[in-house]
């Protein structure tokens, strides 16, 4: 597994990228990857080379939510970084995993300022691809509490009521849906919600 931290520094990206954190086998590397280029034919090499990191890193990064070996921490620390890489592939691994509860090792590491919900955090940060993705799979969602879940990265991302809007319109364009079935998860973001 490999973590990256691409910081701007003066016309530089620093990409540092490494498994120290995650303990897997994988050597650590790093790039400085120099973002001033002179020529167009440079501009084009550069800006693929970090686009290039950058998937990287997002792969990489998906492998580890995937890594029984893992642990909780490093699973934890994967998430957050898919959400600060507003890492769109990671959508569907993500809300399979709104659930993981980050609370047990909040108290020991630096894990704080991810949240108790890690997913649900870097789902807001990854935004309106997590909004449609969370619209489709809300019909067929049994779990209360990944419904609850569900509808704070709603809210975070669209807002209060523009969030009950696009949900209302998402679930009435669902043919599966019942009319019962749709009124109850609005009903239950309303009261979440405090409408």
């Amino acid at each position: 597994m490999k973590i990256a931290v691409v910081m701007p520094v003066i016309g530089l990206f620093v990409l540092c990228v490494g498994s120290s954190a995650l303990g897997s086998g994988v050597a650590d590397r790093s790039a400085i990857i120099r973002f001033t280029p002179s020529t167009d034919e440079e501009s084009r090499v550069q800006s693929l080379m970090l686009i290039d990191s950058y998937y990287s890193v997002v792969r990489d990064a998906r492998k580890a939510l995937k890594n029984e070996r893992m642990g909780l921490e490093g699973r934890v620390y994967a998430i957050h970084l898919l959400g600060q890489m507003r890492a769109e592939d990671a959508v569907p691994e993500l809300l399979d995993l709104i659930e993981l509860d980050a609370e047990p090792i909040m108290r020991y590491t630096a894990i704080q300022w991810h949240g108790r919900f890690p997913a649900q955090i870097a789902l807001s940060k990854i935004g309106l691809p997590s909004v449609r993705e969370i619209g489709k799979r809300l019909p067929s969602e049994n779990s209360p509490a990944k419904r609850k879940l569900f509808f704070a990265v709603v809210r975070s991302v669209l807002g209060v009521e523009p969030g009950l809007s696009y949900l209302d319109s998402t679930l009435s364009q669902n043919a599966t849906l019942s009319v019962e079935s749709r009124k109850m998860i609005l009903d239950v973001y309303r009261a979440e919600a405090g409408l």
